[in-house]
């Protein structure tokens, strides 16, 4: 955990731990469904290391999928409230943005204004949407840092240097040149990546779009920022899905049948062979 220079003070609500969180988690997006999510992503994704994570929330209040229509409805300040306690949010921020990547920067500067009035860097970034449920849970802090550990089974498990970004889908368009399109849903990456991925995405690997604009533009980022995509592998079934604000179906908040995520399932773009094609949830 990197020291930050500046005027310190103890983690809020973490002051009887010996150590500052080492997980900032980002929560960034329209709300669309997360009143049906909600419980869903506590179980999953929070729950198994709430004790070792900060909650930075940067919501725009929107419920539908028409983006700049005037009519879009918005949710009352006492549902968010209502949707957001559990979580016990450090920062909540809810207004309407131009984008995801405007939501992305907001998260990414109140982790940076946390981390200079602490005086530490968090380890790790994990990146949420509000409108997605899980099929998988994340490892307890036990088993983290991912991929730093060699095993009996795999004692030449491929361990990326940092910077590195851990996705559920990756498209390598063009092995040669580095081209490659990630899904831009959930993230758990190190520190150091989160500085290049939670910020604009330029065009500039000049794709077509066949894989995702949005996909494309991320996968570009990440490879001109130097930044190692790996791929989480659920065999059987995708990591999570994204629930849709008409779509019937109830999300089941407790995720009974969910397993944990091993990071050893990881395949990493390095180890990719060329054109490798792997799709979860897509």
């Amino acid at each position: 955990m990197a020291v930050v220079a500046g005027p310190c003070r103890p983690a809020r609500g973490h002051a009887e731990k010996k150590a500052p969180p080492a997980v900032a988690i980002c929560i960034s997006g329209l709300l669309r469904s997360f009143n049906s999510t909600a419980g869903n992503i506590l179980t999953t994704m929070v729950r198994p290391i709430r004790d070792v994570a900060d909650v930075f929330m940067a919501l725009d209040p929107r419920l539908d999928e028409y983006h700049n229509h005037p009519t879009t409805m918005n949710a009352t300040g006492v549902q968010i409230r209502e949707w957001t306690a559990p979580f016990n949010p450090l920062v909540l921020q809810v207004q309407r943005r131009a984008g995801q990547n405007e939501g992305l920067k907001d998260c990414l500067r109140m982790i940076e204004a946390e981390e200079l009035a602490r005086c530490r860097s968090y380890d790790w970034v994990v990146r949420l949407r509000p409108d997605v449920a899980y099929t998988c849970r994340l490892p307890t802090i036990e088993e983290w840092p991912p991929f730093r550990r060699a095993s009996a089974r795999a004692p030449k498990a491929h361990r990326p240097r940092p910077p590195w970004v851990l996705s559920d889908w990756i498209f390598v368009e063009n092995y040669t040149t580095r081209s490659v399109a990630v899904k831009d849903v959930w993230a758990v990456m190190d520190r150091s990546a989160a500085s290049v991925y939670m910020r604009d995405w330029p065009r500039k690997c000049g794709c077509n779009g066949e894989h995702g604009i949005n996909e494309e533009d991320l996968g570009c980022t990440l490879s001109q920022g130097r930044v190692e995509v790996g791929a989480a592998l659920t065999p059987g079934v995708p990591l999570r899905r994204i629930v849709r604000t008409w779509e019937s179906g109830r999300v089941e908040p407790n995720c009974s049948a969910c397993r944990t995520l091993r990071w050893n399932e990881t395949r990493w773009f390095s180890t990719l062979e060329q054109h490798a094609h792997i799709a979860q949830g897509r």
